[in-house]
């Protein structure tokens, strides 16, 4: 069991170098007490011997005792005093009062609690007054030491509590005593952000009891200090921090919840509000729709119309293509009858046809007021040039009461009978102009020939 246990130690304990790093934390104390006395220091379970050769680089006597003798044998080697006895065994023989320190580095967790009762009583014996025992052991607070680590180590007996270690050296009468915790990876003021993991791991994984036997007179050591200073990463603590990061998570969580929640009703209102913009616009696309249907229905039927009007447009324009057609060859016919026929002829028959017309339009009362108004007119007119029969109508028409009514027609409005004589020989063109247009001037062309026919 001893090899086995070398060769563990060897594996997960770390090298000499890195021990005697850690335990640097306790020269303070020793330089404090060497003032004092130039007494020894015991190390029970020295081991491979790093604290007796920390204790001898500050000049300090000590002595170490091991059960191990190849552990002996390497402190040996480096010339450190050493011993092979049980921590106990060898304290009893010790004289009273002749240590200034009794120390034990990962000795307590090996051996049962009434043996630790038995060793913190014969320690306190032997130390001088306001001498120091310092006890190292595995820290139980540290979660995973305390259910896992402490038990890789098959020596081991039970984890110790700190503060029931710190009890011991209390209740057996010492006069103070300190917990330091060591070897944390961090230390609490820079755990701001605590993990699980930090819970579960970063509580310092070892701790010492550092006690204080009652001093007497003047001789006693200036420790206060180091007694008051608080060392290490304890549970509550990190369980403190963790706790207080929780709060803030949970109060985060509450404010993105009530965020959540008021942009869901947010949302829910905005689903509503286009749910009914929806309906809306759907109500008026079916609107639309119904309109659109009806706008089709028309478009067709005035497409049906447009494509009716455009065939009978199509008709029209046929008909007079052919009236159009027919018309050039009545003109051609009258001007071969115009050739044919004397044009004074030609003049009365249009002139009677135009009577004829006209006696139709307007009746034959109103057909005979009118050339009965134009002869009176003409002959007056005529007659006008010759003075002796002008000055006997004037003296008849006088007479008869006519005069003024004809003087008011002939002479103060001054209407000519007819018009002056148009040059006929004048060609007007008649492609720009309106069938209507085309009708008058041929009216007007038909009244002049009438006019000089006669």
């Amino acid at each position: 069991m001893s090899e086995f246990y070398r060769a563990f130690e060897d594996k997960h304990r770390g090298s000499r170098e890195l021990i005697l790093e850690r335990l640097a934390v306790y020269k303070p104390y020793i330089e404090k007490i060497r003032e004092c006395w130039d007494l020894e220091v015991t190390d029970l379970g020295c081991g491979r011997g790093e604290w007796l050769e920390l204790l001898t680089s500050l000049q300090v006597r000590c002595h170490g005792v091991d059960l191990d003798d190849e552990m002996l044998a390497s402190c040996k080697k480096r010339g450190l005093a050493v011993s092979h006895s049980d921590a106990i065994s060898y304290l009893k023989q010790l004289p009273d009062a002749t240590q200034m320190a009794v120390t034990a580095f990962h000795l307590v967790e090996h051996i049962p609690f009434q043996q630790l009762q038995t060793l913190v009583q014969e320690a306190k014996r032997v130390l001088v007054p306001g001498g120091l025992l310092i006890l190292e052991t595995p820290n139980p607070e540290n979660l995973t030491v305390g259910t896992c680590n402490f038990y890789m180590d098959p020596t081991h007996v039970n984890p110790l509590p700190p503060l029931l270690l710190q009890f011991l050296p209390d209740y057996y009468g010492y006069a103070r005593s300190t917990i330091l915790r060591l070897q944390e990876p961090a230390p609490l003021s820079e755990m701001n952000d605590v993990t699980l993991s930090q819970v579960l791991r970063g509580v310092s994984p070892d701790y010492a009891v550092v006690a204080q036997t009652p001093a007497q007179g003047a001789s006693e050591p200036q420790l206060d200090q180091l007694f008051d200073d608080k060392i290490g990463v304890d549970l509550d603590g990190v369980a403190a921090v963790f706790d207080r990061k929780i709060g803030e998570m949970q109060a985060q969580s509450w404010a993105a919840n009530h965020a959540v929640n008021t942009l869901q009703e947010s949302m829910a209102s905005m689903q509503m509000s286009l749910k009914i913009q929806l309906n809306s616009v759907e109500l008026e696309n079916r609107t639309l729709r119904t309109e659109n249907s009806k706008l089709r229905t028309e478009f067709v039927e005035q497409q049906r119309l447009i494509t009716h009007v455009a065939w009978q447009c199509n008709h029209q324009e046929q008909l007079l293509k052919e009236m159009a057609a027919r018309l050039e060859a009545s003109a051609g016919r009258m001007h071969a009858l115009s050739v044919l026929i004397p044009r004074r002829l030609v003049s009365t028959a249009h002139y009677l046809r135009a009577q004829r017309n006209m006696l139709v339009r307007d009746g034959a009362k109103a057909r005979a007021k009118s050339i009965t108004r134009k002869v009176v007119f003409y002959s007056i007119r005529k007659l006008s040039r010759y003075e002796g029969i002008k000055k006997s109508g004037i003296v008849v028409l006088k007479k008869v009461g006519a005069y003024d009514f004809l003087r008011s027609r002939l002479v103060l409005r001054d209407i000519p009978l007819f018009h002056p004589d148009v040059e006929t020989s004048v060609s007007i063109g008649t492609e720009n102009l309106s069938p209507h247009a085309r009708t008058v001037l041929a009216k007007l062309k038909l009244a002049e020939k009438t006019r000089g026919g006669i």
